[in-house]
């Protein structure tokens, strides 16, 4: 196959998940195939990730992104992306599979009837739309969110915290270390494979980059950190936030989320991705809306199956519940085998 990225690194909705680094990430770390899918004619191309998955939770799909992250299709001919989707349908109901396309936008009803994909919503996804000055952004928030800005960046001068960004493999594991936690006290769940974040820390690519920004005390302890992915084509995306809960009551995350929409507007970048939210999810969505975000639909197509939808907010709490009580130690061991059977 042609190589896909000289073809589709130019379209306006090329991002990091479509990249073969994150790509390679999810083959190695969830254990699943890599199988991107490139139709040309003459200049003409239809584009798909797509990944081969078979476990536990789903069952056996082709899937254009197994987690809660959107890459969208791309292509510039309508007719080559439909047969995209027919030759991946067959494929798939050749293995005994199903077909599972997940996107921001939606499809035209002229490819959905084409193709006899199942429409369903699912997630939310949070995009902040920037000004061009950081002080048209604070005319547009909300009198309580300035107040609250001036009371949270008061509480941080007091008392001693400073920013500083992770720089080596140490602080790495101790980002990890608060961020496994967080997920299992407060979310009950488990979060990403250390792998994954490793992966990034040593990305070096021209056009993306990859930082963890913490909020430490005086004794250089992790407080609170947000991990981003930077696109300098103009794209924030902000995946992971977390805070230390003896940490709660100086909200420093409105710090760090202030601080990253400051330096995302001066470097002239359009959005902020503040990612993916389960419908249930109202008070993140809240969250979310408080600092400008627009919470938009996304929407998940099926082909030979339609899977009961999964809420990560309320699903399995019965076993969220044991999670929560599992000892830390021991979700260190199982985590990275948990992990790919939920993709």
């Amino acid at each position: 196959m042609k190589n896909y990225l000289d073809v589709i690194q130019n379209n306006a909705e090329f991002g990091f998940f479509h990249t073969p680094f994150w790509q390679n990430i999810v083959k190695d770390v969830y254990k699943v195939q890599s199988k991107p899918l490139l139709s040309m004619k003459g200049s003409e191309y239809a584009f798909l990730t797509n990944f081969e998955v078979n476990n536990l939770l789903s069952g056996h799909k082709f899937s254009n992104m197994p987690f809660n992250f959107y890459p969208e299709p791309l292509y510039d001919n309508k007719n080559l992306f439909i047969n995209l989707i027919l030759e991946l349908g067959k494929e798939a109901k050749k293995l005994g599979a199903y077909t599972e396309l997940k996107m921001t936008n939606r499809l035209a009803n002229d490819i959905v009837e084409k193709t006899n994909l199942v429409e369903t919503t699912a997630n939310y996804v949070s995009i902040l739309k920037l000004p061009s000055t950081y002080d048209d952004y604070r005319s547009q928030i909300s009198k309580n969110l300035r107040a609250n800005l001036n009371k949270r960046y008061n509480k941080f001068s007091k008392n001693g915290f400073f920013i500083k960004n992770v720089s080596n493999f140490t602080e790495l594991d101790e980002f990890y270390s608060l961020l496994s936690k967080t997920y299992r006290n407060r979310h009950q769940m488990v979060c990403q494979p250390k792998q994954v974040f490793k992966n990034l820390f040593q990305m070096k690519d021209s056009r993306f980059s990859f930082e963890i920004r913490t909020i430490r005390n005086r004794g250089n302890q992790i407080c609170s950190a947000i991990a981003i992915i930077l696109d300098n084509h103009g794209t924030a995306y902000y995946p992971w936030g977390i805070t230390d809960q003896k940490y709660y009551k100086y909200a420093l995350s409105y710090v760090l989320i202030n601080e990253l929409i400051k330096d995302c507007i001066n470097k002239h970048y359009k959005i902020i991705d503040f990612g993916s939210t389960p419908k249930s999810d109202q008070d993140l969505l809240r969250f979310k809306s408080y600092w400008g975000c627009d919470n938009l639909e996304t929407y998940n197509y099926y082909l030979h199956k339609r899977p009961e939808p999964v809420d990560l907010n309320s699903s399995y709490k019965f076993l969220r519940y044991i999670f929560s009580k599992t000892p830390m130690f021991i979700i260190n061991l199982i985590n990275p085998l948990i992990v790919p059977q939920l993709a």
